[in-house]
């Protein structure tokens, strides 16, 4: 559905909120910032002044002027709304931009409104030339702000993301925007500004989030986990309907942490500046439980996840273990998540013998974490398919179900086992006895597989049991719509089905002969039979189907195809036909009229059997009259003329 232009304002009034500000020298620092939804700190970091500093514009041009980058393309930002123009990207060279940036700086230029504006977005800092700026922001932030710390959850994915596991910059101009969206896998953010300039923030609480969805699929039809980060609310609108939204302004220095499920969108308006960002696990229950809902919401609208949650609770579950941890509420949700784990399990391995597929151990060193075709998580069982090693669109490691589906295209399927399922299920016993909880029952239906189990609400993407058609959580309809679209009543039947009725009706109207392409169902009353006379004695019955038209089989001897016969796909004898005029029937001085081609209900013309078909020869056009015309259905449009039924004949000498 296409989203309205506008939606009316309502009746209430919520609040417009500030950002949480606090300094570096506050006691209970880490506390505060990690339990406000969206904060700035101050003091951790200093602007930019010297064109040596990591960030500074001049430096950054030098080291890194000739790094190419996917630089994203938006129209200005002209007003708000939930459907914005699609963001595109192009492959360019860094030094040009920021040539620009300080063109803007030292001339107070800004970008051209007229054209798309480039936004320097996702620019990697793997590479060794980026150590002095990781260095310097591993210098200033304490470690439980820094990636992959000791404090760090995702210090355990086993493939690392750009962007979320590693800092990645943002070179910003004056009007260069991000859509609202949520922290991918609802995990928590950090974002600092090494300055010039500054950018505005808008945000809402992460408890709002699930009304804001229901109330912009009712007014606006539009879906905003679908459509992340390609739509821009105006506040106003927001709080008219009670949600309140904090708007701030994060100078240069200033670093925002921002916990994962809240909503927010960011704007650059005034200088251009250099930012860095990177996404950070708080080692909490409260921080998976809302990646394991964020990820079944993914699973239901169909967007993939970029990191393997149940992979990361595994491993996270074998070092709490080892440690002998004593978080109950983390360690009750490793627990689960390895029950879900070891009878997903167990169900693939039963698929495994049913296809009589060999299972082989992990090779060391391997690194398979999802399904290339579906981008399932694999933390057990995957299948590989050594044919598609190579391949440009192959997909050579695949989950159990792809894989078996796989088997129709290449037969060398093989099962690998990352390990086995009795260390998953002596693992998820192990976290449930540590927190006191009783031992998981592994033979219970998987979640969101069968009926009385858990699927996700439309509306807040809260587990709620499957049975439940209103959300507890929320209180909206947990029933998911289906699909309006009815059949139309009146609609024509297929027009080979219209034919085959009329080809046993007693009376044929001529004048509903339909000729040429026509759009959609039409008016198929076939033309007039020919009368007795005209073939008397020797006009043949319809005779049998000639079936598909790959049984038409190759063109005859001595026979060419032509355009019209090459779109048809099929050349045939015409004693082969369904429907079959006689040539002896015709008056030996008049042109030989074409015979019919009738396949499977598909009636067309094509030449006599005795008719040369020589390019060099002329061709002449010969109306075809009523005595001529004997068809079940209206003349296959690739032969016949828009407006006459005409055909081509050789002519005699």
């Amino acid at each position: 559905k296409r989203a309205k232009a506008e939606a009316p304002f309502g009746n209430e009034q919520a609040p417009l909120l500030g950002l949480d500000v606090y300094h570096r020298d506050e006691a209970d620092l880490r506390d505060k910032a990690l339990g406000s939804p969206i904060c700035i700190v101050r003091g951790l970091l200093s602007p930019t002044t010297d064109d040596e500093d990591p960030f500074a514009l001049p430096l950054l041009r030098r080291d890194h002027g000739a790094t190419k980058v996917k630089m994203v393309l938006q129209r200005p930002m002209s007003k708000p709304g939930w459907k914005l123009p699609p963001q595109t990207s192009a492959l360019r060279t860094l030094g040009p931009y920021i040539d620009a940036m300080r063109r803007d700086l030292e001339e107070n230029t800004s970008p051209d409104t007229s054209k798309p504006l480039e936004f320097a977005a996702n620019v990697d800092t793997s590479s060794e030339d980026m150590a002095p700026q990781l260095d310097a922001l591993k210098t200033l932030l304490p470690a439980w702000l820094l990636w992959q710390s000791d404090e760090d959850a995702l210090r355990f994915v086993r493939q690392g993301v750009p962007g979320m596991t590693a800092p990645q910059l943002y070179l910003k101009r004056k009007g260069v925007w991000t859509g609202g969206h949520e922290e991918n896998l609802r995990f928590s953010s950090v974002n600092c500004c090494h300055g010039p300039g500054s950018s505005r923030w808008f945000a809402v609480d992460p408890q709002h989030a699930s009304k804001v969805r229901s109330l912009v699929k009712e007014k606006c039809q539009v879906d905003i986990y679908v459509d992340e980060g390609n739509w821009w609310p105006d506040p106003s609108w927001l709080r008219s309907y009670g949600i309140p939204v904090r708007e701030g302004l994060q100078q240069a220095g200033d670093v925002i942490v921002l916990r994962g499920g809240t909503l927010h969108w960011v704007v650059c308006d005034d200088l251009p500046s250099v930012h860095s960002s990177w996404n950070f696990g708080v080692q909490c229950a409260e921080t998976f439980e809302a990646a394991l809902e964020r990820a079944a919401l993914n699973d239901v609208i169909r967007y993939p996840n970029i990191i393997a949650v149940r992979s990361l609770l595994l491993d996270l579950a074998a070092h709490l273990v080892s440690q002998e941890d004593t978080d109950a509420k983390l360690l009750a949700v490793c627990s689960q998540s390895a029950a879900v784990v070891a009878r997903a399990a167990r169900r693939d391995e039963a698929a495994i013998k049913q296809a009589r597929l060999g299972v082989e151990g992990e090779p060391d060193g391997a690194l398979v974490i999802r399904c290339d075709a579906c981008g399932a998580d694999l933390p057990v069982f995957y299948s590989r398919c050594d044919s598609c090693f190579g391949c440009q669109n192959g997909t050579p490691f695949m989950c159990v179900s792809c894989g078996l589906r796989h088997r129709r295209r290449h037969r060398d399927i093989s099962a690998v086992a990352k390990q086995s399922i009795s260390e998953v299920e002596a693992l998820a016993t192990k976290c449930a006895s540590l927190c006191g909880a009783p031992p998981p029952d592994f033979t219970a239906p998987e979640v969101g597989k069968k009926r009385g189990a858990m699927k996700a609400c439309p509306q807040c993407a809260k587990l709620i049991p499957n049975r439940c058609e209103t959300c507890p959580a929320c209180g909206g309809c947990a029933v998911r719509k289906r699909s309006s679209k009815k059949k139309k009543d009146g609609v024509p039947p297929a027009w080979t089905d219209a034919a085959a009725e009329l080809a046993v009706a007693a009376t044929r109207d001529p004048q509903k002969v339909v000729f040429g392409p026509q759009r959609g169902p039409r008016d198929v009353s076939a033309a007039p039979g020919l009368s007795p006379a005209a073939f008397e004695s020797q006009t043949p019955s319809r005779a049998p189907s000639a079936g598909s038209w790959a049984d038409l089989g190759a063109p005859p001897p001595g026979r060419e195809s032509s355009g019209s016969w090459g779109d048809l796909g099929v050349l045939a004898e015409p004693a082969a036909l369904s429907t079959v005029v006689p040539a002896a029937a015709l008056p030996v001085e008049a042109a030989l009229p074409p015979a019919y081609l009738d396949l499977a209900g598909v009636p067309a013309i094509v030449s006599p059997p005795n008719m040369r078909r020589v390019a060099s020869e002329p061709y002449e056009p010969l109306l075809l009259d009523a005595d001529v015309l004997r068809t079940a259905g209206p003349i296959h449009p690739l032969v016949i003329d828009d407006v006459l039924p005409v055909a081509l004949v050789q002519t005699t000498p």
